[in-house]
């Protein structure tokens, strides 16, 4: 009698698989139901930890997205969203959409000691800026600006070119808030190439400074006082220093055509001869002046960024990449990163290693501690429509096994 029971319900259960194709393949999916990502037997959802069948059970379809329901109150919870890398990794840059930002003047004494021959930075205790004699910073929605001032003419002289008005502090400033809110705090990029887009920043931030000094430059009958030191290399090309005029510009440039007279360019916009000169002639000169004391802050900068990130938001995604980096370097209407594309691995490549190390062991800590949801991420490569068959798979399996449960009497 037993024997012939289970030679019935081998029948039955041979009989249903053999139903129809859609069953059939069902069964297929089933039993090949993703084995690395369902080794989990626990889910946490919203703090609570759920068996894969309590999981399972409480999940449900609403207009083509798949939803958890809290068992006992009722609440709703996106999987979508749950499993979407970029809902921890983007946090900031969230935050940074809602943001406006607001300008503050700090105002600092300057005198000179004249025995010593030195000066003497005097501010107050609310000075928004810890670093002397720093010219300006942006922290969040507040972007600070510093104002020189000395009562002696011949201090205020050599003070003037620090202030905004030389300087364009605020339009440098003004630039890493643009790029914050354009995607630079954003996930979806590796350690490094993070480190090597927070450079970036930094030479969008010098590209909007200079573009600003142009402007004041020419609208002050040219008067080059309004070039600030930190731009020498332009202001050696006014002069016909850099390049005589006729030389052949450097292929690095991306062009191979005859230089133009220093003065030509600016009876009206500029050419993109000059548009070359002026992204490549920054970048050079922040990486040989400024990069070296820059390497820790912006290590430090990376690590910070993408703190709230999983595993995946820690992965390369070239396309984003380049389409941001577009948008960083829009400056005033003009694509500057088509001079300078892919020069940010310039700073990759010369990061030291320990640092390399250092990224390399953070990105190893973020992969063991991958969740469930982060597997489902990272399986369906963020693919709304890939989720929406993984999710609808958990289901039709918990369904298999509750059905293959009450056949077998378990």
């Amino acid at each position: 009698m037993k024997k012939t029971k289970r030679l019935w319900l081998g029948f039955s259960l041979t009989s249903v698989l053999m139903a129809g194709t859609s069953l059939g393949g069902s069964y297929y999916v089933m039993e090949n139901f993703e084995p690395a990502l369902y080794r989990e037997q626990r889910i946490v959802v919203g703090g609570d930890t759920l068996s894969q069948a309590e999981f399972a059970e409480n999940i449900e379809k609403k207009e083509g997205v798949w939803f958890f329901r809290n068992a006992e109150t009722g609440e709703l919870t996106d999987l979508n969203v749950l499993s979407d890398f970029r809902t921890k990794g983007d946090r900031r840059y969230r935050l940074y959409q809602k943001l406006q930002l607001k300008k503050h003047v700090d105002t600092i004494m300057v005198k000179k000691d004249r025995v010593q021959n030195r000066l003497y930075y005097f501010y107050g205790p609310n000075d928004s800026i810890p670093n002397m004699p720093s010219m300006g910073s942006v922290d969040w929605d507040r972007l600070n600006i510093r104002h020189f001032v000395s009562d002696d003419p011949k201090v205020q002289a050599r003070l003037d070119v620090y202030n905004n008005a030389r300087n364009c502090t605020e339009r440098h400033e003004n630039q890493h808030f643009i790029g914050a809110q354009n995607g630079l705090t954003k996930s979806g990029r590796s350690y490094e190439t993070v480190f090597g887009d927070m450079c970036m920043d930094e030479v969008a931030a010098n590209l909007a400074q200079f573009m600003e000094q142009r402007k004041n430059y020419l609208e002050h009958g040219r008067d080059e006082t309004y070039i600030t030191p930190r731009f020498e290399f332009y202001k050696k090309w006014l002069h016909g220093d850099s390049l005589a005029a006729g030389d052949s510009i450097p292929p690095l440039y991306g062009f191979r055509g005859t230089w133009l007279k220093p003065n030509s360019p600016f009876a009206g916009e500029i050419t993109a001869e000059e548009a070359a000169f002026i992204a490549n002639g920054i970048f050079d000169s922040w990486k040989k002046d400024k990069f070296p004391i820059y390497i820790n802050r912006n290590v430090n900068r990376t690590v910070h960024l993408l703190k709230e990130a999983d595993y995946n938001g820690c992965q390369d995604h070239p396309d984003e990449h380049r389409e941001l980096m577009r948008r960083i370097f829009n400056i005033d209407g003009i694509d500057f990163y088509q001079y300078i594309a892919g020069r940010e691995n310039e700073f990759v490549r010369e990061l030291p290693p320990e640092h390399k190390e250092r990224f390399a062991n953070l990105l190893k800590i973020k992969k063991n501690k991958m969740d469930y949801f982060e597997k489902v991420g990272q399986l369906t490569q963020n693919d709304p429509q890939k989720k929406e068959r993984h999710f609808a798979a958990v289901k039709l399996k918990h369904r298999w096994n509750k059905f293959v449960g009450r056949l077998t009497g378990r």
